[in-house]
């Protein structure tokens, strides 16, 4: 399901995003640069008011060969108080077959109107990879386990973030590869992040979440 508004939040700077692509992908969109049915708003455009402006414009017209119109906006962090008070309107109302996809890795610079009406998602792009594998590879030796939970649960105040992309990627996961692993996996995921939110220590989640 894609949302009319999605916030994709990424704690580093990829060129490339999944999750991006995937929305397209389920739009039935093709993300190249020529698509007259995808406004891409980058430094390349800028972030000011007229740029929001010409959004609304852009909405208001009839998709060219799609059924819908996108809007994304690169490092939305970039976007002034007036502009993303002027973004908010169409945020509120983005009208049918409208999707706008924000993007940022400063999410703190955004109006908590503009997060609370947004669906978020936890960019996977790099930050979901320990030396080339899943955060959560489970082995199947004990002591490789403990070693891993040692490892994951360090940085206390990180390790909340790491379990949401844990589960926004298993979620992409899912969709792309159903299977009964995969949610298995999901539910196990959850019910580590309600542990976390119950302030149960994460090593001691994480070793349960491994060892169960």
């Amino acid at each position: 399901m894609v949302f009319p508004s999605t916030l994709i939040i990424t704690t580093s700077s990829p060129t490339q995003f999944p999750e991006l692509e995937l929305i397209f992908r389920e739009l039935g969109q093709l993300s190249s640069p020529n698509n007259p049915d995808i406004r891409q708003v980058n430094q390349q455009t800028g972030w000011g008011i007229e740029t929001i402006r010409d959004i609304k414009n852009f909405l208001s017209q009839k998709p060219f060969s799609h059924s819908n119109l996108i809007v994304v906006i690169q490092q939305a962090d970039q976007l002034n108080i007036e502009s993303q008070n002027t973004l908010l309107k169409t945020l509120e109302e983005p009208g049918d077959n409208h999707y706008l996809v924000l993007i940022t890795s400063k999410p703190s610079s955004l109006l908590p109107t503009i997060i609370s009406r947004c669906h978020q998602i936890i960019s996977t792009s790099k930050t979901t990879t320990l030396a080339g594998k899943p955060q959560f590879l489970v082995s199947d030796t004990l002591s490789a386990n403990l070693s891993l939970s040692e490892k994951l649960s360090a940085d206390k105040l990180q390790f909340p973030l790491l379990i949401k992309q844990e589960i926004e990627a298993c979620h992409l996961e899912i969709i792309a590869n159903p299977s009964q692993v995969l949610e298995k996996k999901l539910e196990k995921l959850i019910l580590l992040s309600q542990m976390i939110n119950a302030n149960v220590d994460p090593r001691s989640a994480l070793d349960y979440f491994l060892l169960e």
